[in-house]
């Protein structure tokens, strides 16, 4: 596992409750001393109890910011936002007294006194998401350490896998370029077609080596096989790419892409008589990739996430590949007739251990994008 690809321990409901542990605790350790030299009057108590609803409504937006919405952040970044969220925190717990106040017939705080539960406030917040800080690092930990074993016996299982199917695929490609040599030399594009036919297994082979290629590699072998598909298709099928600049050189895993292109071809393009519109959008969102591969097509299952149970292991093993290796979801969106596949994948540039020779040859015609995709964002 690259130390910059961080792995993150699945969001649950249990940083509130340690959070709210927490307040609890720390609340009463202070309270102790005025409980005990009051002899728990029942006054002390309902102020201490007050005190403690206050401080826990009013750390809810910082743990909904930190561990929810912006839980990616550098720590640099995190400290600044920690200083908003005390911020937010105070002003909380300040309407919330005002309020009680009021209710119970008690004074709103002076300057002075809002001055002086400041430090106390601040000094109880730092506390309180220090200690929560540290229970999500330790579950990180917890949860890198699970899905590193899980991708170690995933690895030992897919060599295994990959040794009992590797039958001389020297075999394949001599037969490949035997097939190549018989065929007339009136009919070059046979000849074509064979010599990306032998690419696409050439680049599977290599695939079942490597964990990650760049993304110009995974992108020529979706060019080339996309040609393949067009000569069956013909003018059914229209394809639109969108590569952001500067993204070539970035690593994701080998073979992630075709599951989702051939699941368009499959279940959007064969079926309409019509065929229809590919588009595979590969943009930079902060620090992650954002992979987006959409297809026209009407889709009849109202429920999209039935696609994963009846739809054949394509949808599911990336989806399950995109867990383990980044704790990522496999989106589904559906527009009109349009059907969006949209996962995210951390930004990692760096070379193969070694390269794998594409095809000069353009593979895909591209066709301009249909007007129902351009009224639906992509």
């Amino acid at each position: 596992m690259k130390q910059d690809e961080r792995i993150y321990a699945p969001v649950t409901w249990k940083e509130p409750v340690v959070l709210v542990v927490t307040i609890a605790i720390t609340e009463f350790i202070y309270a102790m001393p005025q409980l005990v030299h009051f002899h728990f009057p029942g006054s002390v108590f309902r102020e201490v109890m007050m005190d403690f609803l206050f401080m826990a409504l009013a750390c809810i937006p910082g743990w909904w910011l930190h561990f929810r919405v912006f839980r990616f952040l550098n720590w640099q970044t995190r400290v600044l936002l920690h200083v908003l969220t005390a911020a937010v925190y105070y002003g909380v717990w300040l309407l919330g007294y005002v309020f009680y106040n009021r209710s119970v017939g008690i004074p709103v705080m002076t300057g002075s006194q809002v001055l002086q539960n400041l430090w106390h406030n601040i000094l109880f917040y730092v506390q309180a998401f220090s200690f929560l800080h540290l229970f999500h690092y330790f579950r990180q930990r917890e949860e890198q350490n699970r899905r590193e074993k899980e991708l170690r016996k995933i690895a030992y299982e897919t060599e295994i896998a990959h040794l009992k199917a590797q039958i001389q695929p020297h075999f394949l490609f001599n037969t490949l370029n035997s097939i190549s040599g018989s065929v007339p030399a009136q009919q070059e594009f046979t000849r074509e077609l064979i010599a990306r036919l032998a690419d696409v297994f050439r680049y599977a082979l290599m695939a079942s080596q490597e964990d990650k290629v760049t993304l110009r590699q995974e992108m020529e072998f979706i060019r080339t096989y996309l040609s393949l598909e067009q000569h069956r298709f013909g003018e059914r099928l229209r394809v639109v790419v969108h590569l952001e600049e500067g993204l070539e050189e970035v690593m994701v895993p080998s073979m992630l892409f075709q599951p989702l292109v051939e699941n368009a071809l499959k279940h959007g393009i064969e079926p309409s008589v019509e065929g229809g519109v590919i588009v595979l959008s590969l943009t930079r969102q902060s620090h992650r990739l954002m992979v987006r591969v959409s297809n026209t097509g009407l889709v009849q299952m109202k429920d999209l996430r039935q696609m994963f149970k009846t739809r054949g292991v394509g949808l599911r093993n990336i989806e399950a590949r995109l867990r383990k290796l980044y704790n990522e979801d496999l989106e589904v969106t559906r527009v009109d007739d349009c059907l969006h596949f949209t996962f995210y994948i951390p930004i990692n540039v760096k070379m193969p251990s070694r390269a794998y020779p594409v095809s000069a040859s353009p593979a895909v015609s591209f066709n301009v994008i249909s007007p129902a995709f351009n009224n639906n964002g992509i």
